[in-house]
């Protein structure tokens, strides 16, 4: 749909920021920025388009394993060039359009982020494109004087999330189905000796191939580690509805220590598999509220904002906000810092604490 577009830039396509960052690269780059942005109208227009699509919905059954994604690399790339055509309206003072443009596309990825069956890689980044229209929201209340009726207009930017854009479910039943066609091939001896023995590519099978085959026959119960991965899966789901506040306690908790006990000794090899299975999900878990903390920092900026909250009442002001602008993973207030005034909380991944503070 967009591949064979042109969208390289010198200091620009790598690592192209965020809107402040933008901004000032237009001011820098003015004509290759236009330049940029007149070769590649074609893929901006198709990027609209899809912004604009109404049921942008993945009609795949429950019951189907999912076989394809979405060209997310050419959606993203042009989502980058997007980013620095709004940069553009507000450099050239038109915030109405730039906010307009930026609640456009926060539904559109908010509206993907909610998807059941988007899948791992779309869920993660729908989420991160909702965080960067939160940030660029951020940074534009923080540098440009807004109207009132111009901050109202970015509530729906910095609206809570809901139960469907936070919750991981649909991912993990996806993840889980299709381990569970892994766990069944390891399971069968002909697809082993094809996957570790290499007899698909004429070659003659290997000793970690024979071995692999060896143990597996003799220690791998296919139907038993399923059932312990099921498991896993279900009490994922379980977690992933908890509220983000019961999050650490929770990543303790799971999952359960393995041990070398004597259960050991009936199919430690599935055990093994099932300790290992689910583990992950709960850091992308983690990752959704981050983005429910990002969410709160804005609407907080923005309330904030609107009670024309002087500096030396901030603090306090912070302080009584209440929960919906609290921290969502210890339910305490935001941390307010009056020398940068900025804002910030306990983000549990590192690449999502690299964005802040945001400044007020």
């Amino acid at each position: 749909m967009f591949a064979g577009d042109k969208t390289h830039l010198p200091g620009y396509g790598k690592n192209p920021g965020e809107l402040l960052g933008n901004v000032e690269f237009l001011r820098q780059h003015a004509e290759e920025a236009g330049r940029l942005l007149a070769d590649n109208r074609v893929m901006l227009d198709r990027y609209a388009a899809l912004n604009r699509y109404p049921r942008f919905l993945n009609t795949t059954p429950p019951n189907i394993l999912m076989v394809g994604d979405p060209p997310w690399e050419d959606i993203v790339r042009a989502r980058r060039l997007w980013k620095l055509e709004v940069a553009g309206l507000v450099a050239g003072g038109r915030i109405d359009e730039a906010i307009d443009l930026i609640r456009q596309d926060a539904r559109f990825w908010r509206h993907l982020v909610a998807e059941p069956r988007i899948g791992l890689i779309g869920k993660l980044i729908s989420a991160s494109q909702v965080a960067s229209n939160l940030q660029m929201a951020s940074q534009l209340v923080h540098a440009y004087a807004l109207t009132r009726i111009q901050l109202t207009a970015l509530n729906e930017v910095a609206a809570p999330l809901t139960a469907e854009e936070r919750s991981m479910a649909g991912v993990i039943v996806d993840e889980f189905r299709q381990e569970q066609q892994t766990l069944l091939t390891i399971g069968d001896p002909v697809a082993q000796e094809r996957l570790f023995g290499g007899i698909e590519r004429g070659e003659k099978p290997t000793l970690g191939g024979r071995l692999s085959n060896f143990v597996e026959s003799r220690f791998y119960l296919p139907m038993d580690t399923l059932n312990r991965v099921g498991a896993q899966y279900h009490r994922l789901i379980e977690l992933d509805g908890h509220a983000c506040d019961r999050f650490n306690a929770d990543q303790l908790a799971f999952p359960d220590q393995m041990g070398l006990s004597i259960g050991m000794l009936r199919n430690p090899v599935g055990k093994t598999l099932a300790y290992m299975s689910g583990a992950p999900l709960r850091i992308f878990t983690g990752r959704m509220c981050d983005l429910q903390g990002f969410q709160r920092l804005l609407a907080l900026q923005l309330l904030l904002h609107q009670r024309n909250i002087a500096d030396d009442q901030a603090a306090a002001f912070v302080h009584d906000a209440g929960a919906d602008y609290a921290d969502p993973f210890t339910g305490q207030s935001m941390q307010w810092q009056p020398q940068l005034r900025s804002l910030s909380f306990g983000a549990m991944n590192q690449r999502d604490r690299d964005l802040l503070p945001w400044l007020l």
